[in-house]
């Protein structure tokens, strides 16, 4: 798991499994049109004190998903915040869209700098172009046999963040980046990711992109970019640009998110689109599951 918790709680949430029996005749084709999305106010609710919840928070509100409900679409909030004051007692694991987080810092696993000069070398960067205020942001490092990374939590005060869920009873289960989730789905719609030498992947949350690179399914390197517009039109250039570069000339990219305006029309990209890449949310096969209902 990527987590911005040094120690994440038991109980958080998984990725969905395409074999999980939680859908059992009620899976979702990474190719099936999402339902209309849930766009009104959030009333208050009162849950069990036993329930975990999934929540994404972007740059302008917050998502969250009814545990009950594998059919529900997500229920907009005005931010992560409105979400505890609503829902004390209860779980939550929470995932930070791609413009909150910042993914730097490749290393390779086999190199001479331990983890905590990787670390250390990445907050020395994050300083030096963001200022002071990026000497306080909370990192998370992934790794395994190919390389190392850093990812760094911008844009959600983890510090206030606990102190309102304990003062709610709200358990802060695992802090993690969407991309990281959306890149461990892709891999178990599309098998080639895992199998393949190489493979790239493609996270889309509106004009932002999270672009991956993996060996053998696992993290080689992750950029960040953003697009001229959030619009198919952009995309595909941005898509032709890396091509040209050599970037992944040869492998056909795997793209899936949302966020774009004309995301339903996707026909133009040369790439193997998992969905559509419209809506304001995730698409409802995107979406976490738990791996423990109750305690």
């Amino acid at each position: 798991m990527l987590s911005f918790l040094a120690q994440p709680a038991m109980g958080a949430f998984d990725s969905l499994s395409l074999d999980s029996p939680l859908l059992s005749g009620l899976r979702a084709s990474p190719m099936q049109v999402p339902r209309m999305l849930s766009t009104h106010p959030a009333k208050k609710i009162v849950s069990a004190s036993n329930i975990n919840h999934a929540v994404l928070v972007d740059a302008r509100s917050a998502w969250a998903w009814n545990s009950l409900d594998c059919h529900a679409a997500a229920t907009r909030y005005d931010s992560v915040s409105d979400w505890i004051n609503r829902h004390p007692g209860c779980g939550m694991s929470l995932w930070v869209s791609s413009p909150l987080v910042h993914s730097l810092r490749q290393a390779p696993s086999g190199g001479g700098e331990d983890d905590a000069a990787v670390r250390g070398n990445a907050r020395q960067q994050l300083v030096e172009h963001h200022g002071k205020e990026a000497s306080a942001w909370p990192l998370a490092m992934w790794r395994n046999a190919i390389a190392r990374g850093v990812c760094a939590l911008s844009g959600v005060n983890l510090t206030d963040l606990r102190q309102q869920a304990l003062r709610a009873g709200v358990r802060l289960l695992s802090v993690e980046p969407w991309w990281h989730h959306a890149f461990e789905q892709a891999k178990r719609c599309v098998a080639t990711l895992s199998s393949s030498k190489s493979g790239h992947v493609c996270v889309v949350e509106g004009a932002q992109v999270t672009w991956i690179s993996c060996v053998h399914g696992l993290l080689a390197e992750v950029r960040q970019s953003q697009l001229a517009a959030p619009t198919i039109q952009s995309l595909h250039a941005q898509l032709k640009e890396l091509r040209n570069a050599g970037s992944n000339r040869a492998e056909r990219t795997v793209l899936l998110g949302h966020g774009l305006s004309d995301g339903a029309q996707t026909a133009l990209l040369d790439a193997l689109v998992l969905g559509r890449l419209d809506g304001d949310q995730p698409p409802q096969w995107l979406r976490p599951y738990f791996r423990n209902q109750f305690h």
